[in-house]
């Protein structure tokens, strides 16, 4: 969510080109998509890491794994995986946790989830997570931050991880996460 409004922005030009802000960092993903143990792609998301079905198709199923222990298996339009930058996004929108921003966490989503027990799941940062993919029918597809897609096949895995990178935002307005929040979404 951005705390600057279109009639905010002249303000706010000035207030950066006078120094009047401040810089706070942000954590990112890392993504890989392996494929027999080897890693076919990989890159870095500062808000979410989406699996999903193209519009129409059959639903995607999906293990979710941590440290070798199964977390869920779901049977869904798709899995999101988001930073506490990114949960206020695609994440809150699919029945997700708002988190803030200052914290380190991986926020687990289920998009439409066939099951009543299918929840989001909050973890702590160090956590690394393995999503292996099931296609029956239909084209699966990895999307990162909205623009990074690659297709995604039959016992592909999608491992997620704190990302050694972070992201600096520059903050113009001296407003809350929870001002920004309620003002946004209230």
């Amino acid at each position: 969510m951005t705390e600057i409004e279109i009639d905010d922005m002249e303000d706010a030009i000035s207030k950066f080109l006078q120094d009047d802000f401040t810089v706070e960092k942000r954590m990112m993903m890392k993504a890989e998509i392996r494929k027999e143990n080897k890693i076919q792609f990989s890159f870095h998301a500062l808000n979410d890491v989406v699996v999903s079905k193209v519009a129409g198709e059959k639903l995607i199923y999906m293990e979710l794994s941590t440290d070798g222990v199964a977390v869920n298996r779901y049977t869904a339009d798709g899995l999101i995986i988001a930073t506490p930058t990114g949960s206020t996004g695609y994440s809150i929108s699919a029945g997700g946790p708002a988190v803030d921003p200052k914290m380190h966490a991986i926020i687990q989503t289920p998009i439409c989830a066939h099951s009543l027990h299918s929840r989001p799941i909050l973890f702590d940062a160090g956590t690394k997570l393995f999503a292996e993919v099931s296609v029956f029918n239909g084209e699966p597809y990895l999307t990162a931050d909205g623009y990074e897609n690659f297709r995604l096949a039959d016992g592909d895995i999608v491992q997620v991880e704190r990302s050694k990178k972070t992201t600096k935002i520059i903050r113009l307005k001296d407003m809350s996460f929870y001002e920004i929040l309620n003002r946004k979404l209230g």
